[in-house]
C-alpha cells in the first residue's frame, strides 16, 4: 500500500539510492548498485543537479544541470610526484621525450634544443615544491610538454581527457598558476595548471635568484 501511494517522482528517486540495482545477480560490471548515486554525487560537488523523467512506452530522460561557471575542456593529464595535473590541450604545442643528457645550461638557465629551437625548461616538481625537491636526475628520459614558449618537465604523461572545469574563484585566494579544478571519473580531483602564469612566475623567481 505504501508503494502504491508513492508518486512517480518518489519512485524514480530510488534509482539514486546507493546499492540499488535491477539485477538479481552480481557480475564484474553490474549488480553492485554503484551507478546513478555516483553520478549525482559528482554533479552535486560541482554545484549542479540531476533528475529523471520517465514515460511508459516513450522512454526515459536523464537531465544534468550545471552552473554557468562550469565549462567543459580537454586537458592533457600529466603525473608529478604521484599527483595528476591537467594542462589545457589548446596550450600544448607538443609532447616529447628526450634523453636526460639533452638538458643543457645556457647563461645560467636550463634549456633543451628542439629542432633548432632553444627552449627554457621548467621542472614542475621544483616549481611546486622548491629547489629542495628531488629531481630524479637518475631518470633516463625527460618528459616535456612544450607550451607557452618553454618546456615543462613532468614525471610522465597520462593522456588527454575531457573534463568539466570549475574555476577556483578569486575569493578563495588560490594561486593564479591554477586555472581551475575538475572531478575525474574515479572521484579524484584534478588541478588544471595555467602554463602562462607558471612561465611568468618561473621567470620572476629566476631573476630574483640572479639578483640575490
Amino acid at each position: 500500500e505504501e508503494a502504491m501511494a508513492m508518486s512517480e517522482e518518489q519512485v524514480l528517486e530510488y534509482l539514486f539510492v546507493s546499492g540499488f540495482s535491477t539485477r538479481k545477480t552480481v557480475s564484474a560490471v553490474s549488480g553492485r548498485g554503484v551507478g546513478l548515486d555516483a553520478v549525482r554525487a559528482a554533479v552535486q560537488r560541482l554545484g549542479g543537479r540531476v533528475s529523471i523523467r520517465s514515460s511508459p512506452n516513450a522512454g526515459t530522460t536523464v537531465s544534468l544541470e550545471l552552473p554557468v561557471t562550469v565549462t567543459t575542456s580537454r586537458v592533457l593529464v600529466v603525473r608529478q610526484n604521484g599527483t595528476r595535473y591537467g594542462i589545457p590541450a589548446e596550450d600544448v604545442r607538443e609532447m616529447v621525450k628526450l634523453p636526460f643528457g639533452e638538458l643543457k645550461t645556457l647563461r645560467g638557465r636550463e634549456v633543451v634544443v628542439l629542432r633548432g629551437e632553444v627552449l627554457p625548461v621548467v621542472f614542475l616538481g621544483e616549481f611546486l615544491w622548491g629547489e629542495g625537491y628531488a629531481r630524479l636526475a637518475q631518470a633516463e628520459e625527460l618528459s616535456l610538454v612544450v607550451t607557452a614558449g618553454y618546456a615543462l618537465a613532468v614525471e610522465d604523461f597520462v593522456g588527454l581527457e575531457d573534463i568539466v572545469l570549475k574555476p577556483l574563484g578569486a575569493a578563495a585566494n588560490f594561486d593564479p598558476c591554477l586555472a581551475g579544478a575538475a572531478v575525474l571519473g574515479d572521484g579524484g580531483v584534478l588541478l588544471v595548471l595555467n602554463p602562462y602564469e607558471i612561465s611568468a612566475q618561473a621567470e620572476q623567481r629566476r631573476r630574483g635568484s640572479d639578483g640575490a
